[in-house]
Protein backbone atom coordinates (compact mmCIF):
# COMPACT_ATOMS: atom_id res chain seq x y z
CA UNK A 1 0.00 0.00 0.00
CA UNK A 2 0.72 3.56 -1.24
CA UNK A 3 2.86 5.30 1.92
CA UNK A 4 1.04 8.91 2.67
CA UNK A 5 3.84 11.83 2.23
CA UNK A 6 1.23 14.62 2.35
CA UNK A 7 -2.43 14.44 3.08
CA UNK A 8 -3.15 15.95 -0.41
CA UNK A 9 -6.46 16.30 -1.49
CA UNK A 10 -7.40 12.87 -1.61
CA UNK A 11 -6.33 11.68 1.60
CA UNK A 12 -8.89 11.35 4.02
CA UNK A 13 -9.35 9.48 7.87
CA UNK A 14 -9.78 5.84 7.60
CA UNK A 15 -9.25 3.39 10.06
CA UNK A 16 -5.49 2.16 10.01
CA UNK A 17 -5.00 5.62 8.99
CA UNK A 18 -1.88 5.65 11.41
CA UNK A 19 0.12 2.89 9.20
CA UNK A 20 0.15 4.44 5.93
CA UNK A 21 2.03 7.72 7.10
CA UNK A 22 5.27 8.23 5.52
CA UNK A 23 6.71 9.20 9.20
CA UNK A 24 9.52 10.91 7.68
CA UNK A 25 7.56 13.18 6.23
CA UNK A 26 5.80 14.15 9.38
CA UNK A 27 6.57 17.69 10.98
CA UNK A 28 4.39 17.08 14.00
CA UNK A 29 1.15 15.77 15.56
CA UNK A 30 -1.32 18.96 16.80
CA UNK A 31 -4.16 18.26 18.75
CA UNK A 32 -7.07 20.55 17.05
CA UNK A 33 -9.63 22.86 19.21
CA UNK A 34 -12.69 23.25 17.06
CA UNK A 35 -15.54 26.03 19.05
CA UNK A 36 -18.83 25.63 17.88
CA UNK A 37 -19.62 29.57 16.73
CA UNK A 38 -23.40 28.16 17.81
CA UNK A 39 -22.29 27.18 20.96
CA UNK A 40 -19.32 29.08 22.10
CA UNK A 41 -19.05 26.43 25.21
CA UNK A 42 -18.51 23.45 23.18
CA UNK A 43 -15.67 22.17 21.54
CA UNK A 44 -14.23 18.75 19.68
CA UNK A 45 -10.49 18.35 20.04
CA UNK A 46 -8.81 16.03 17.20
CA UNK A 47 -5.86 14.30 16.62
CA UNK A 48 -4.30 15.37 13.80
CA UNK A 49 -0.44 14.85 11.41
CA UNK A 50 0.92 17.32 10.20
CA UNK A 51 2.90 17.00 7.16
CA UNK A 52 6.37 18.78 5.76
CA UNK A 53 4.08 20.35 3.49
CA UNK A 54 1.79 21.95 6.24
CA UNK A 55 -1.20 19.58 4.73
CA UNK A 56 -2.71 17.84 8.38
CA UNK A 57 -4.75 14.47 8.00
CA UNK A 58 -7.60 13.26 11.14
CA UNK A 59 -5.92 9.93 13.11
CA UNK A 60 -9.34 9.64 14.69
CA UNK A 61 -12.67 10.73 14.27
CA UNK A 62 -13.02 10.67 18.26
CA UNK A 63 -13.39 13.93 19.57
CA UNK A 64 -12.60 14.13 23.34
CA UNK A 65 -9.69 16.06 24.79
CA UNK A 66 -8.16 12.62 26.53
CA UNK A 67 -8.59 10.69 23.78
CA UNK A 68 -6.72 13.78 21.31
CA UNK A 69 -3.66 13.68 24.02
CA UNK A 70 -3.84 9.93 24.35
CA UNK A 71 -3.32 9.02 20.57
CA UNK A 72 -0.73 11.97 20.04
CA UNK A 73 1.52 11.31 22.86
CA UNK A 74 1.55 7.83 22.00
CA UNK A 75 2.93 8.48 18.46
CA UNK A 76 5.04 10.92 19.54
CA UNK A 77 6.90 8.59 21.88
CA UNK A 78 6.67 5.93 19.01
CA UNK A 79 7.57 7.57 16.07
CA UNK A 80 9.93 10.74 18.06
CA UNK A 81 8.01 13.54 16.42
CA UNK A 82 7.11 16.52 18.66
CA UNK A 83 3.53 17.72 19.75
CA UNK A 84 1.83 20.88 19.45
CA UNK A 85 -0.73 21.33 21.87
CA UNK A 86 -2.35 24.69 22.82
CA UNK A 87 -5.46 23.35 24.68
CA UNK A 88 -3.08 22.97 27.95
CA UNK A 89 -2.52 25.70 30.16
CA UNK A 90 1.00 27.87 28.94
CA UNK A 91 4.08 26.57 30.72
CA UNK A 92 5.78 29.84 32.49
CA UNK A 93 8.48 30.02 29.87
CA UNK A 94 6.14 30.54 27.07
CA UNK A 95 3.74 33.27 28.32
CA UNK A 96 4.90 36.84 27.71
CA UNK A 97 6.08 38.95 30.63
CA UNK A 98 2.84 41.64 30.54
CA UNK A 99 0.01 42.70 29.15
CA UNK A 100 1.51 46.04 28.35
CA UNK A 101 4.00 43.68 26.39
CA UNK A 102 1.13 42.05 24.44
CA UNK A 103 -0.93 45.08 23.72
CA UNK A 104 2.72 46.78 21.98
CA UNK A 105 3.43 43.83 19.73
CA UNK A 106 0.43 43.41 18.56
CA UNK A 107 -0.16 47.59 17.90
CA UNK A 108 3.34 47.30 16.20
CA UNK A 109 1.70 44.27 13.71
CA UNK A 110 -1.46 46.58 13.04
CA UNK A 111 0.98 49.55 12.31
CA UNK A 112 3.21 48.28 10.05
CA UNK A 113 -0.38 46.21 8.11
CA UNK A 114 -1.79 49.78 8.44
CA UNK A 115 1.49 51.40 6.53
CA UNK A 116 2.81 49.06 4.14
CA UNK A 117 1.87 49.58 0.26
CA UNK A 118 -0.87 47.82 -1.53
CA UNK A 119 2.00 46.83 -4.00
CA UNK A 120 3.93 45.44 -1.24
CA UNK A 121 4.25 41.69 -1.00
CA UNK A 122 2.93 40.96 2.63
CA UNK A 123 5.09 39.10 4.60
CA UNK A 124 4.43 35.66 6.08
CA UNK A 125 2.84 36.09 10.07
CA UNK A 126 5.14 34.73 12.70
CA UNK A 127 3.98 31.95 14.17
CA UNK A 128 3.30 32.96 17.84
CA UNK A 129 4.81 32.20 20.93
CA UNK A 130 1.96 32.10 22.31
CA UNK A 131 -1.70 33.86 21.47
CA UNK A 132 -2.71 37.55 22.42
CA UNK A 133 -3.84 38.08 26.56
CA UNK A 134 -3.33 34.46 26.71
CA UNK A 135 -0.47 34.77 29.48
CA UNK A 136 -3.06 36.83 32.06
CA UNK A 137 -5.63 33.76 30.96
CA UNK A 138 -3.96 31.48 31.75
CA UNK A 139 -2.40 32.73 35.38
CA UNK A 140 -6.23 33.50 36.52
CA UNK A 141 -6.82 29.92 35.59
CA UNK A 142 -4.51 28.40 37.36
CA UNK A 143 -5.53 30.50 40.18
CA UNK A 144 -9.27 29.57 39.76
CA UNK A 145 -10.58 32.99 39.07
CA UNK A 146 -14.33 33.09 38.00
CA UNK A 147 -15.93 34.53 34.87
CA UNK A 148 -16.14 37.63 36.76
CA UNK A 149 -12.99 38.39 37.65
CA UNK A 150 -11.74 36.89 34.27
CA UNK A 151 -14.12 39.59 32.66
CA UNK A 152 -12.53 42.28 34.91
CA UNK A 153 -9.11 41.69 34.32
CA UNK A 154 -10.00 42.18 30.72
CA UNK A 155 -11.58 45.76 31.97
CA UNK A 156 -9.02 46.72 33.85
CA UNK A 157 -6.63 46.09 31.22
CA UNK A 158 -8.70 48.72 28.60
CA UNK A 159 -8.58 50.78 31.91
CA UNK A 160 -5.16 51.29 32.18
CA UNK A 161 -3.85 51.53 29.06
CA UNK A 162 -6.44 54.09 27.56
CA UNK A 163 -4.06 56.55 29.47
CA UNK A 164 -0.76 56.19 26.93
CA UNK A 165 0.94 59.00 25.78
CA UNK A 166 1.31 59.12 22.06
CA UNK A 167 -0.70 56.26 20.86
CA UNK A 168 -3.42 55.98 17.87
CA UNK A 169 -6.80 55.56 19.76
CA UNK A 170 -8.05 53.50 17.05
CA UNK A 171 -5.29 51.24 16.99
CA UNK A 172 -5.81 50.45 20.70
CA UNK A 173 -9.24 49.98 20.35
CA UNK A 174 -8.28 47.52 17.53
CA UNK A 175 -5.72 46.16 20.18
CA UNK A 176 -7.72 45.75 22.57
CA UNK A 177 -10.64 44.09 20.58
CA UNK A 178 -7.86 41.54 19.14
CA UNK A 179 -6.72 40.62 22.64
CA UNK A 180 -10.38 40.39 24.30
CA UNK A 181 -11.43 38.26 21.33
CA UNK A 182 -8.48 35.88 22.18
CA UNK A 183 -8.62 35.50 25.83
CA UNK A 184 -12.55 34.87 26.04
CA UNK A 185 -12.33 32.55 23.25
CA UNK A 186 -8.49 31.11 25.40
CA UNK A 187 -10.28 31.19 28.59
CA UNK A 188 -13.37 29.07 26.80
CA UNK A 189 -10.62 26.29 25.94
CA UNK A 190 -9.29 25.62 28.99
CA UNK A 191 -12.54 25.22 30.67
CA UNK A 192 -13.50 22.82 28.13
CA UNK A 193 -9.85 20.64 27.83
CA UNK A 194 -8.97 20.73 31.77
CA UNK A 195 -9.99 20.78 34.39
CA UNK A 196 -11.00 23.63 36.96
CA UNK A 197 -8.14 24.50 39.21
CA UNK A 198 -8.97 24.89 43.08
CA UNK A 199 -8.53 29.04 44.07
CA UNK A 200 -5.23 28.90 45.71
CA UNK A 201 -5.55 29.21 49.43
CA UNK A 202 -3.62 32.50 49.89
CA UNK A 203 -6.19 34.07 47.56
CA UNK A 204 -9.58 32.78 48.81
CA UNK A 205 -11.30 36.02 50.95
Amino acid sequence: MKKLISSGKDAEYAPGIVDRIEWACLKQLYVLAVQYEAEPRKWDFIAEAVFHDDTFIELSHDRDIATARKICACLSAIHDKPVVDWTRPAPSGLTLETFRGDIARYMAGLKEAVTRSEWEEPKPPAPPVWGAGWENTDYLFLDGATDEEFVESLDELERTTKTWAGVNLSDLKAAHRIIRDEAVRRWLMLHAANTKPEPKQGELA
